[in-house]
């Protein structure tokens, strides 16, 4: 909450205040250099991006004023930068299954990242208390080093400072680094609401310790089916207005450094959520190099087909997890919607499919790179055999790189009159999972 402070300064104190702010000035131009240390990421080697910055000097916090400075000498909260002592550690969440820890040495950090994953960064005291966590504004609140310009291999955020465990940049590289439309901007911070839930409140099972300094990684994603639209008489299909959803499905990622995973978990959701004392509906080993991730998923929700926001409580062995789950009511307005068209060989049988992405309602392309990690596709169609039976035949694809645009099926003999549906199935940068349909009469 903040505080008003009304007191009278004599002309002496007035001349102490003007040597104080001086001194602290003099301050601001001192510059530490630093050595980070590494810890072994959770996420696959992969070509690396170093961010570093300093809190040394940081008076220029985002809302600092005079007020702000003779709050603070006079009994009132410290508004601007984190206090190097305090800062121990500064982490980052990479992707949707990685983090990096380094310490903090004299003012400063140097942290290596994936290149091309969505980074959250966060900072941490001495005991594994939960500090603030890195803001670039606009509702961005982690760094989309996925749409970084090619050649991009540091970035410097330079002297951070922060308001009430918001941290900002003293140097924001959304625009130069990193150049970004203002509809990329408006999607990928939507799109990121629940991975940035997991950056604001890292402390998952609520000990009073950062999970990952355990060893321990919580992480919750959605799924969710989407009717898009249909094809009609055409090779590339009409969007529905409005574009539905039509269920979602959430999944918990654990990295458990014991490796004790419960057959069974039980989730607690808000009431209306579909999901008030639901056992998990599968658990499956998910690849790592010790064995020590697993994921685990509820039943397909189509009563509400979207999640309500509020705490979903999640009782794992003897831990209980707290995940805090955004407003998702728009999500589909700021969802990649790839529009398919279809090329087809001179016997009518389907030859490639390309695609565009598009949001819901139509009116703006988007970068693929700003929300799309891989994507996969799904063609059902019938088959006659023989003189009365009927069969399905299908074609399937998937873990395609976000970037690609076009795939020429394998089996080049699915008779394009016979396909009932095309689905486009992709991960967001963030771990979600998009199934988008795309019926055919």
């Amino acid at each position: 909450m903040e505080k008003n402070y009304k007191k009278s300064i004599s002309k002496s104190n007035a001349f102490i205040l003007f040597l104080v702010i001086s001194v602290l000035l003099l301050f601001t131009v001192i510059i530490t250099s630093c050595k980070s240390s590494k810890k072994t990421p959770t996420a696959p080697s992969e070509s690396q991006l170093t961010i570093k910055g300093n809190f040394t000097g940081g008076s220029n916090a985002r809302g600092f004023s005079a007020s702000d400075f003779l709050a603070f000498l006079f009994g009132g909260e410290r508004l601007y930068a984190l206090d190097p002592l305090q800062v121990a550690k500064v982490a980052i969440f990479e992707g949707y299954n990685g983090y990096r820890i380094v310490d903090v040495v004299n003012g400063g950090f140097s942290i290596d990242a994936q290149a091309g994953k969505p980074t959250g960064m966060i900072f941490i005291g001495a005991t594994g208390n939960f500090l603030g966590y890195l803001s670039l504004g606009s509702g961005m609140e982690s760094i989309p080093l996925n749409m970084a310009a090619d050649g991009v291999n540091t970035i410097d955020l330079q002297t951070l400072s922060s308001t009430l465990g918001i941290v900002d940049p003293g140097h924001n590289p959304i625009g130069s680094e990193i150049p970004m439309t203002s509809d990329d901007i408006i999607a990928y911070a939507f799109g990121s609401g629940a991975y940035a839930s997991v950056i604001k409140s890292p402390d998952i099972d609520g000990d009073g310790i950062v999970d990952i300094t355990t060893g321990y990684f919580f992480r919750y994603y959605f799924s969710y089916g989407v009717m898009a639209g249909n094809f009609g008489a055409n090779l590339t299909p009409a969007l529905l207005n409005p574009i539905t959803i039509n269920n979602y499905r959430l999944g918990i990622k654990i990295n458990d450094p014991g490796k004790n995973f419960p057959a069974s978990i039980m989730i607690n959701g808000p009431a209306g959520s579909g999901l008030e004392g639901v056992q998990n509906d599968s658990c499956c080993r998910f690849p790592s190099p010790d064995g020590s991730m697993c994921g685990y998923y509820s039943p397909y929700i189509s009563i509400p087909p979207i999640p309500p926001a509020g705490a979903y409580v999640v009782t794992y062995g003897s831990k209980t997890l707290t995940f805090n789950v955004p407003d998702q009511t728009n999500v589909i307005k700021y969802m990649a919607i790839p529009v398919p068209s279809v090329v087809l060989n001179n016997n009518g049988t389907i030859n490639k499919i390309t695609w565009a992405y598009k949001l819901s309602d139509g009116s703006a392309s988007v970068d693929p790179k700003a929300l799309v990690d891989t994507i996969g596709i799904q063609i059902s169609a019938l088959t006659i055999t023989g003189a009365t039976g009927i069969g399905v035949q299908s074609y399937s694809v998937y873990d395609l790189p976000g970037s690609t645009t076009e795939n020429t099926p394998s089996n080049q003999s699915i008779t394009w009159s016979m396909v009932t549906n095309v689905t486009m199935d992709y991960t967001d940068v963030f771990g979600d999972n998009i199934g988008v349909m795309w019926s055919k009469p």
